[in-house]
């Protein structure tokens, strides 16, 4: 459906936390960031979220190059995408840690 690429921050009940997930991971995956809410009418900790420009800066990239999951254990990914300023021929990389644990114990990666 139409609603599994649009951005849900700041509604449908996510937390501040899964929201903050979810906004790196499209950026790390190079998504189109389509949202689903208002700005007008969300809460200002959801809308900094949205707005927030290295975020957004990660998800537009320039070389466009779509990240992936590098590392996954036991509830744990590591997501990695290369981006700009390259330098000696080697990119800079933004990551993204995942952890899908609800059980609260600590983890070595």
């Amino acid at each position: 459906t139409m609603l599994s690429w649009l951005l849900i921050v700041g509604n449908f009940g996510l937390s501040y936390e899964q929201s903050k997930t979810q906004m790196a991971l499209w950026a790390i995956l190079a998504a189109p960031l389509l949202m689903s809410v208002d700005l007008r009418t969300i809460r200002p900790e959801y809308k900094a979220i949205l707005q927030n420009r290295k975020i957004i800066a990660v998800d537009q990239d320039p070389m466009g190059i779509q990240g992936r999951r590098i590392y996954k254990h036991k509830g744990i990914e590591i997501w990695a995408r290369p981006i700009t300023p390259l330098y000696q021929n080697y990119f800079s990389y933004a990551i993204a840690f995942l952890n899908r644990r609800t059980d609260g114990t600590p983890s070595d990666v």
